[in-house]
């Protein structure tokens, strides 16, 4: 796939990197921010983004980077998915080990 910078955005405020990864069978755009109080260190791999992730860190995607907004086309089977971040908001969870038992 080829990949190229595309020009910075704010989405909810915050400065967002983006990217355009273009293969023969989808079009990808993704845009994230480093400047978040949130991340998702380790999730990608589990995601369709997993395919970009070396082009993301090349443009600087790291473990403090939240993904904001994820565009893919399918070329070919004419299929669309989109994710957008619509918000932030900080959810305090508190989980006490005396809660749960643990088996050996």
């Amino acid at each position: 796939h080829v990949c190229t910078r595309l020009p910075n955005k704010f989405i909810l405020g915050y400065n967002c990197i983006g990217i355009k990864a273009e293969s023969e069978n989808e079009v990808a755009v993704f845009y994230f921010t480093n400047d978040a109080p949130a991340a998702h260190p380790g999730s990608y791999n589990k995601l369709p983004v997993h395919r970009y992730l070396l082009d993301l860190v090349k443009a600087g995607f790291n473990d403090r980077s939240l993904l904001m907004l994820s565009d893919i086309h399918l070329k070919k089977k004419k299929g669309h998915a989109k994710i957008e971040c619509t918000g932030l908001t900080r959810n305090v969870v508190e989980i006490k080990k005396a809660d749960y038992s643990w088996e050996n």
